[in-house]
């Protein structure tokens, strides 16, 4: 029947109860202890965005402080 979703939900879940993520057991210490492990560095486009943004905020606050001595180029 196509709009009974109590059969779908039943036929998903596993036989033995246990909760299943990518096709490895969540019991399994050893395995999920690997997975929490392994760590992907970030790219080097996200670093170059914080380097920049870094230097801007930096740039800004020189800015700042210049305005706030009266040293300021006021256009």
């Amino acid at each position: 029947m196509v709009g009974d979703g109590d059969n779908f939900a039943k036929s998903e879940l596993p036989a033995d109860g246990e909760v299943k993520k990518d096709n490895i057991s969540v019991s399994d210490a050893s395995q999920t202890a690997a997975l929490e492990e392994e760590q992907v560095a970030p790219p080097w486009h996200f670093k170059l965005l914080v380097i920049g943004t870094v230097g801007y905020l930096i740039y800004r606050f020189i800015w700042f402080i210049f305005l706030l001595t009266g040293h300021a180029w006021n256009g």
